[in-house]
């Protein structure tokens, strides 16, 4: 279900960011297990709660910052 999502937000330009995940399936994704392309990103569980969302959203913040293909367009902030 997830390879499905993450295909369709790829296949408009999107990236799909997953947050507090088990340090074995981060490793699997480290070891090319995992049939992932780069608009697949993974932060690992940290001790301290929400530190990988933070992470994340820091993450994708950086990359839509550089995305070329919104510049000019209104992005829309919750």
């Amino acid at each position: 279900m997830l390879d499905e999502y993450a295909d369709d937000l790829a296949a408009v330009g999107g990236h799909l960011y997953l947050s507090g995940v088990d340090a074995d399936v981060a490793q699997l994704r480290r070891s090319h297990k995992f049939a992932l392309d780069d608009s697949v990103h993974i932060e690992e569980a940290q001790a301290v709660v929400g530190e990988s969302t933070r992470q994340a959203h820091t993450s994708a913040g950086v990359w839509l910052s550089r995305d070329d293909r919104t510049a000019g367009r209104a992005r829309s902030r919750p």
